[in-house]
């Protein structure tokens, strides 16, 4: 039996870092709401992850290629190259114009099986 109703607080996370670990780069983190409570005072440009707004706290096709696009600047800026493994959500788009990151979509159905 449940008690009370369930929460509609909601966040979203995305994670990226190499195979071991070692290198690992910011958290994208989305929330419903533009300012949040909890960073009332705080200046948003010093925490050390990126936050980002939506209506329902998922990422979106556009937030997704910012972020890409983010990534492959730092990537060129450091001369590296990075190859991004992505699962098949709708919102992970094609990005093309990338000079130093690559992406790779995994089929549908695979990540239960990965």
């Amino acid at each position: 039996m449940q008690w009370g109703k369930n929460s509609k607080e909601r966040i979203s996370v995305l994670v990226a870092c190499n195979q071991d670990g070692a290198d690992k780069l910011p958290l994208l983190v989305i929330g419903k709401i533009a300012k949040p409570w909890c960073f009332r005072g705080s200046n948003m440009d010093l925490i050390p992850v990126t936050y980002k707004s939506l209506k329902k706290a998922w990422i979106d096709s556009v937030l997704f290629e910012e972020w890409v696009r983010k990534i492959d600047r730092k990537m060129k800026a450091a001369n590296g190259h990075i190859l991004l493994f992505i699962d098949n959500c709708t919102a992970h788009v094609s990005v093309t114009g990338l000079t130093n990151t690559r992406l790779i979509v995994f089929p549908p159905n695979c990540k239960s099986r990965l």
